[in-house]
């Protein structure tokens, strides 16, 4: 009993210093970066009065919820309220992501994730950036544990937190609604299957899109323009694209031309993926990578409609669940050699710390820095 207390003492220790370098990555030079493309906007929206906010808000491409919240931060803190408004939702993403490691694998894979997940560069950013996607990464990963949960203990009181995220997301940022669609078609199936009719589940499943259809009703012009949007972005490149930019943080023509270094933290990770990967497909827990590549591919059948869909950053919702995957891979070779492990994740270390100097210095030193890193 001793000796297992003592265990769960150090795994919380283990958990709460990955959580404090996360803070602290996350605050780093937090009063020196330029802001970046879209959050000049943003930054204009939330603090010039309450008129003006309410004046402008329905002019962005994504449903007003997280500005209000946003607006709230900044007129009790001024901008350093904001920063700590996608601070918190970064952090907590992490703590999110632990949970849902630790319930479908085990502590070694939950720590090591939140960790790769806490020195990644690309969640820095979304941690830092005053836009709304560190807050629906949370929201994605509260849904999924949540969903867990009740394919546990099918306690009724989960659908009803899980309606509640999904509704928030829905007026939040639309792109991210897409994972919990996936999340009520295979809890409908686990229900069906198990013989029972999903009728609460139907019901818990039905606010958001309501909510959604009213705002659209009301703001469709809106709307319209978004998905009419163009982006650069060819659609099978950028399937690749969307896993080796999360993973390398820095845009491959700014690794070719100034970080090359990122290039092999990218194909590392990339390549430790895959054997994660194949681990979980063999061991036949299908749930994770179904809510990935399912996403992805609900993405992409959009992309023939909507090019503004498969922009990587509207996939930006989903990113932490890739980390899992090089953390399962990395613990396959641990399992078989101790040594060549901790090699490799001390060049992974290296590496993303390396990655993240060259972040902090591009965002400190380039008034426009977003095509550098953000696209």
């Amino acid at each position: 009993m001793l000796l297992k207390l003592g265990r769960r003492l150090s795994a919380a220790k283990a958990i709460l210093a990955v959580l404090l370098l996360a803070v602290i990555l996350r605050v780093l030079f937090i009063w020196a970066r330029y802001p970046g493309n879209d959050e000049p906007y943003t930054l204009d929206w939330v603090s010039n009065g309450l008129g003006h906010f309410i004046e402008v808000i329905f002019k962005d491409t994504s449903p007003p919820l997280f500005y209000f919240l946003a607006f709230l931060f900044n007129a009790l803190m001024g901008i350093y309220g904001f920063y700590l408004l996608v601070i918190i939702f970064g952090v907590l993403s992490i703590v999110m992501l632990y949970k849902i490691t630790l319930f479908l694998f085990d502590k070694k894979v939950a720590l090591l994730s939140a960790f790769l997940l806490c020195i990644s560069t690309m969640h820095v950013l979304y941690s830092q950036h005053l836009r709304p996607y560190s807050f629906v990464q949370f929201l994605v990963l509260a849904a999924i544990y949540v969903s867990l949960l009740y394919l546990k203990d099918k306690k009724r009181s989960r659908l009803f937190w899980l309606s509640i995220l999904f509704l928030i997301t829905a007026l939040t940022y639309y792109p991210a609604t897409v994972p919990f669609v996936l999340i009520y078609a295979y809890l409908a199936f686990k229900e069906i299957r198990a013989g029972r009719k999903p009728f609460l589940l139907i019901a818990s499943f039905i606010p958001a899109p309501v909510a959604f259809g009213a705002f659209y009703l009301f703001f469709s012009s809106q709307i319209a323009n978004a998905l009419a949007h163009k982006y650069p972005f060819p659609l099978f490149e950028n399937f690749f694209y969307f896993f080796y930019k999360h993973f390398a943080g820095i845009n491959l023509s700014t690794s070719i031309s100034m970080f090359p270094w990122a290039i092999i933290l990218g194909i590392i990770l990339c390549i430790f993926f895959v054997l994660g990967l194949w681990k979980v497909l063999s061991s036949k827990k299908f749930f994770l990578p179904y809510l990935i590549f399912g996403s992805i591919a609900i993405y992409y059948a959009a992309f023939f409609k909507f090019n503004s869909i498969v922009y990587f950053k509207h996939m930006s919702a989903i990113m932490p669940l890739i980390f899992i995957f090089p953390a399962i891979g990395l613990l396959m070779v641990e399992r078989s050699n101790k040594k060549i492990f901790w090699i490799l994740l001390a060049v992974i270390i290296l590496l993303s710390l390396a990655s993240l100097v060259f972040y902090y210095y591009v965002i400190t030193s380039y008034e426009i820095w977003t095509p550098l890193i953000g696209h």
